[in-house]
């Protein structure tokens, strides 16, 4: 059977977000406490982001551990919006992104982003490295209510893009989120790995998107498990 809609999750799937969230945190650490040491900057950006944990943390943790480990207060009233503004303008596309949606949507398939976080944010990263314009829609978590895993809003998805949960393929990094929340929906997931700790569970893999239509194929042909 051919799939007839592919959902992406956005930070680490479709947008570098290694890559900026890095770059807004040297923003930060630049603009607000300037640390001449290289050596000791580079230890604060490093903190940050194993403190951020692929914005899986909440961020006041990140401004409780700067204050206590390199008493670093911040002057900034609200973080996490500081933060959504600057990262969602120095947001930057993962290698292979448009070549890859560009082929998917030349196949046929509908294609849309079902991503955690605000929609203002959301959409300017996906407006900022122009990918907007080859989906179909975007879908936050803000706008639905609930964020992932929680079944809702893959369900909300699913209506807005008009599919059954067997006709469509969830492509994301976080397996919490992205995979198990698809999985528990009854949407085949595909994981797309951007950790270098070990992952044992069956589901499809892909270290870059440009396997991913060999998997959706594989899928749709048999040659490769499904897991719903």
């Amino acid at each position: 059977m051919k799939y007839k809609v592919i959902f992406f999750d956005f930070d680490d799937t479709l947008g570098d977000r290694q890559t900026y969230s890095y770059q807004t945190f040297a923003e930060l650490i630049d603009t607000y406490c300037p640390i001449d040491d290289l050596i000791q900057r580079e230890a604060v950006l490093q903190d940050c982001m194993l403190w951020d944990m692929r914005g899986n943390y909440n961020k006041q943790f990140i401004v409780e551990n700067l204050k206590k480990r390199y008493g670093i207060e911040l002057p900034i009233k609200n973080f996490l919006i500081w933060w959504s503004d600057r990262q969602s303008k120095l947001a930057l596309p993962k290698e292979n992104v448009y070549h890859v949606l560009e082929e998917l949507r030349q196949e046929g398939y509908r294609l849309c982003i079902l991503t955690n976080g605000y929609e203002k944010y959301q959409k300017r990263k996906t407006k900022n490295i122009h990918v907007d314009t080859l989906v179909d829609k975007v879908i936050t978590s803000q706008m639905v209510g609930v964020k992932k895993p929680d079944p809702r809003i893959f369900q909300e998805a699913l209506s807005q893009m008009k599919a059954r949960a067997s006709e469509a393929v969830y492509v994301g990094d976080t397996f919490s989120n992205d995979i198990y929340g698809a999985y528990r929906t009854g949407i085949q997931p595909i994981w797309i790995r951007s950790l270098s700790w070990p992952g044992t569970a069956p589901v499809p893999r892909i270290e870059d998107l440009s396997e991913l239509p060999a998997v959706i194929h594989g899928l749709e042909q048999g040659t490769i498990k499904k897991n719903v």
